[in-house]
């Protein structure tokens, strides 16, 4: 059982956008979610009417798929939360994906997601923003093994560190429209004191996800394509990805790290297409206000930073 038609380049961009706007929403969906776009992509689902579809798991028989329920055992038992197997993420999925792509070609679109006729135009919202959304976490310190206090002149320090870093932070939304806001993280960062062995920070950086960078590549007018190839480097196996805009285009690699724990655990090989698609991005300068690595692998870095440090006991400010 294949699908009728293999999905276009532009409609994997909808589908990879849609997919981090739903795990954004629905963690608990994260890992199902990240299942379903590896079984559109592998062409396992046949859409068979507005409400049913048949969606082929593996080398067994396909299961049939209603806004009812689906009869694999992963909803048949409750397991799935929400009632959203896998199957049937990937029926939405894909119907979800087609509405939006003929959406953008019934409106005149080349390919971009936003309208031809209602462009979005940065320099207009940047002139009508609304207040920053968040609030900067409480500062936070703490000496290694919590052995002793801060004296007032590492205190001063400390507050001067979290300023630069609230800065930074602020400054990162009023770079970007509205529209990416939600998709602006802010990803924790241990750091020393300078000149102090055992005092450690608490910071924030800011950093847009991939998500936030495909908003800003489809608001460009010029013509884009994102492509994606893996292949092996000795024992390793990485992924390509080529983002083209107009006449520039620019490249981006991610290594797909198996039995790993963190974010990679689950679905090494879409977690190193979307690290890969996002370094594409972030390498033509669109969205980068932080690294250009994905915030997966910046978390992964951060936790085994942290591990080595063996932190103490925390001291709020």
């Amino acid at each position: 059982m294949e699908m009728e038609n293999a999905l276009t380049a532009e409609q994997i961009n909808y589908m990879v956008l849609l997919g981090d706007k739903l795990a954004t929403k629905y963690q608990e969906l994260n890992a199902r979610i990240q299942r379903a776009i590896g079984i559109v992509r592998s062409g396992a689902v046949r859409l068979d009417g507005p409400d049913a579809a048949l969606v082929r798991n593996g080398g067994s028989e396909p299961y049939a798929v209603t806004s009812e329920g689906c009869g694999c055992e992963d909803f048949a038992r409750g397991n799935a939360p929400r009632g959203m197997c896998k199957h049937r993420l990937a029926v939405y999925i894909l119907r979800e994906t087609l509405k939006l792509s003929d959406e953008a070609a019934g409106d005149g679109n080349v390919g971009n997601g936003v309208p031809e006729s209602q462009p979005v135009e940065l320099a207009a919202a940047q002139a009508q923003k609304p207040q920053v959304p968040y609030s900067y976490p409480e500062p936070r310190f703490w000496t290694k093994g919590g052995r002793r206090t801060v004296s007032a002149v590492e205190k001063e320090a400390i507050d001067g560190l979290h300023q630069e870093a609230e800065a930074r932070c602020r400054a990162a939304y009023d770079a970007l429209p509205p529209d990416v806001w939600a998709c602006i993280v802010l990803l924790p960062r241990n750091q020393k004191v300078v000149g102090k062995d055992d005092v450690f920070v608490s910071l924030r950086s800011p950093y847009l996800n991939v998500a936030g960078r495909l908003m800003l590549l489809r608001a460009k007018r010029q013509p884009k394509e994102i492509t994606t190839e893996f292949f092996t480097l000795g024992e390793r196996t990485l992924c390509k990805a080529t983002v083209k805009v107009g006449q520039c285009s620019a490249t981006g690699t991610a290594e797909v790290i198996e039995g790993a724990s963190g974010p990679t655990s689950t679905n090494p090989y879409e977690v190193a297409e979307t690290s890969a698609i996002g370094r594409a991005l972030g390498n033509l300068g669109i969205g980068l206000i932080g690294s250009v690595a994905s915030a997966d692998e910046v978390m992964n870095a951060r936790a085994r930073q942290t591990e080595s440090t063996s932190a103490g006991v925390d001291q709020a400010a």
